[in-house]
């Protein structure tokens, strides 16, 4: 071997560079064949001291040691944890109880977005009429802890939990031991569900101003020209899960009235850079206020106080939060003045949907709907106003003269005749002019 000299070096040499000491060879250098065997071992057995050749000797002799386990590493895995010491037992139960906390908060999303889906789908509703309950399957490895921490969160709403291909209060059959996935099966009836929207509203709709917020800023973020209200539709979804037909109506007035506002701005900023406006935390009773301009407004006022319709003795199945029903009552007071409101009350539920909060448990919800009720039969009782009169009478002349021009028309094919033709007459005059 050459050293950085450009000379040859020994093996000494290259021992003593990487820290061994060694004793000066005699007779020149020595070659490995020159090294018996297992001579440095037996040179230490005999309580002698090693010469260079027994030195290296035994670094020849000390192959590779093979990796390995333990005696005791052996044994951890099929040590009953019990036996590992106290430690061990705590830090696999708080491990075990980590896992089962993440589990359930994963099964309390699910059973949330459910919920807010079966509010908002006519078909979930039509099934609810005819069964009288709803049932959602959900599936997560199976501890006793876990299933009795998901039995406590349904029951707290008023749900039944059953456990997959098991009868309700049937034993569990299976060790608990036994590592496995379980499904349950939630069972949630009218009640439930209302019980689950009073604790959590957001599932019957997001509040007004929360949803006008997000409207505002989508349409600030995109290019007007390119916007869709499918597009609007579906960002919603996105950001407050399944919303109702009747909410996603609203949106084209909701996005009409904010890209005429920021059109108004751009306008007015003009070339000058100005800062923006500082938000201002809004109060309680500004979060849930209601505007309920037109017709669309009015059907969905209707259907957000009985979000899965009315049951056959004219009550809603599921009846809205008061946090909701509350700034909705109080909005409805002002719409004897929208157009065609007379014949949507007669047309719709809302009056009877109405008169069902009449007996609730909130007296300020009860009183806005006695109010209502009371000034809505006056709405009946004293007719149309002249403008639906007038509206009437027009449709009314337009329908009687298209069915009497396609009377008259069905007759003449009948008779087979063809087209009229008006005839002019030719009359010269004594100038010699142009006939006309």
């Amino acid at each position: 071997m050459v050293n950085d000299n450009g000379e040859k070096s020994t093996l000494a040499e290259r021992l003593k560079d990487k820290g061994l000491s060694f004793d000066a060879p005699t007779g020149g250098p020595v070659s490995l064949g020159d090294i018996p065997s297992g001579q440095g071992h037996a040179a230490l057995a005999a309580g002698g001291t090693l010469g260079f050749k027994e030195k290296t000797a035994k670094l020849l002799d000390s192959g590779h040691v093979p990796l390995g386990t333990s005696e005791v590493e052996c044994r951890q895995p099929f040590t009953p944890l019990a036996s590992q010491g106290k430690k061990a037992l705590e830090k696999e139960h708080a491990k075990k109880a980590e896992s089962e906390k993440d589990l359930l908060e994963n099964i309390r999303k699910t059973l949330h977005r459910w919920v807010q889906e079966c509010l908002a789908r006519d078909e979930k509703s039509q099934k609810m009429a005819e069964k009288g309950r709803l049932c959602c399957r959900i599936q997560a490895p199976w501890s006793e802890g876990l299933h009795q921490m998901v039995k406590g969160l349904v029951t707290g709403y008023g749900g039944r939990l059953v456990v997959e291909g098991q009868k309700e209060g049937q034993a569990d059959s299976k060790p608990a031991w036994l590592a496995r996935n379980e499904k349950w099966i939630i069972a949630f009836d009218a009640a439930a569900f209302e019980s689950y929207a009073k604790k959590h509203p957001e599932v019957v709709d997001p509040t007004e101003s929360r949803f006008r917020e997000f409207i505002k800023t989508f349409i600030s973020s995109v290019e007007i020209e390119r916007m869709t209200l499918g597009g609007l539709k579906e960002a919603l979804e996105k950001r407050f899960g399944p919303l109702r037909p009747t909410l996603l109506g609203r949106c084209p007035s909701m996005a009409k009235e904010e890209v005429e506002a920021r059109q108004l701005r751009d306008s007015k900023r003009g070339s000058k850079q100005q800062k923006e406006e500082p938000k201002i935390r809004k109060t309680k009773e500004e979060e849930h206020r209601v505007m309920i301009l037109d017709v669309k407004d009015v059907e969905w006022a209707n259907a957000t106080l009985a979000p899965m319709g009315l049951s056959k003795d004219h009550q809603p199945v599921v009846r809205a939060p008061a946090s909701l029903a509350g700034p909705i009552l109080s909005a409805l007071r002002n719409v004897d003045a929208i157009p065609h409101f007379r014949e949507t009350l007669k047309t719709s539920t809302l009056g009877r949907t109405v008169n069902a909060f009449r007996s609730h448990q909130n007296p300020e919800i009860s009183k806005l709907a006695k109010e209502l009720v009371s000034s809505w039969k006056k709405v009946l009782q004293r007719g149309p106003s002249p403008e639906t009169r007038q509206i009437r009478k027009d449709n009314k002349r337009r329908e009687r003269d298209e069915a009497r021009a396609e009377e008259e028309e069905a007759a003449k094919r009948a008779r087979g005749d063809q087209p009229e033709i008006k005839s002019c007459t030719c009359v010269w005059s004594p100038s010699g002019d142009r006939p006309s």
